[in-house]
């Protein structure tokens, strides 16, 4: 990932920057396949277990996460779902198998239907 920083008097800026090879135009049709996922199975928050939530979103989108390049957008496509206000948010629960406590994803409790789901997600 880049940065670019601007400096703005005495205060310097950092603004995130992804890379086009890297970046995946995430649609209305796209946000409303992942998000209801998250509902219906436990998709895991923590990228060694099994029922991974990126498993899931490289299946959605043809992407292998053995290579770097995929892997990278796969995880900027969670970043953006994931994000303060967007439509997934991680939740701590324990694990129905080991009684563990472990971090999932679910569904927001944001009412989808305020604002276009685009704007969740970066406009991208």
């Amino acid at each position: 990932m880049a940065a670019n920083v601007q400096q703005l008097n005495d205060v310097g800026a950092v603004e995130r920057v992804i890379p086009e090879s890297v970046a995946i135009n995430l649609t209305d049709s796209d946000i409303a396949f992942l998000v209801p996922e998250t509902a219906n199975s436990n998709q895991a928050k923590d990228t060694k277990s099994e029922n991974w939530f990126g498993r899931t979103v490289a299946k959605h989108f043809g992407l292998n996460i053995g290579r770097s390049s995929d892997r990278l957008k796969v995880d900027n496509v969670i970043r953006r779902l994931t994000r303060r206000g967007g439509p997934i948010q991680c939740e701590e629960r324990r694990d129905a198998r080991d009684r563990h406590k472990r971090y999932f994803l679910c569904p927001s409790q944001l009412k989808m239907g305020t604002q276009p789901a685009r704007a969740f997600c970066g406009g991208r």
